[in-house]
């Protein structure tokens, strides 16, 4: 999103929304719903300024299933 502002800011025409691609479906039901829960306090002004960049239409949160993510592989001894 910042390469985007930056762009714009040299006076590039930028076309369409930044996709985000995550493995777990809860963020992207939480960014496109409006309840809000009190367990949901301590991520509030997160969910606030991703689902104002969803509703804007600068970003577009996508479903991408890893089976393995590659994370592990520097976790794992």
């Amino acid at each position: 999103m910042w390469l985007k502002m930056l762009l714009e800011e040299m006076n590039m025409e930028v076309k369409g929304s930044t996709p985000l691609m995550f493995d777990i479906q809860i963020c992207i039901s939480l960014a496109n719903n409006p309840v809000q829960h009190q367990r949901m306090k301590h991520i509030e002004i997160h969910m606030h300024f991703i689902r104002d960049k969803v509703l804007s239409g600068d970003i577009d949160l996508q479903y991408f299933p890893n089976e393995d993510p590659i994370v592990d592989l520097f976790i794992n001894p």
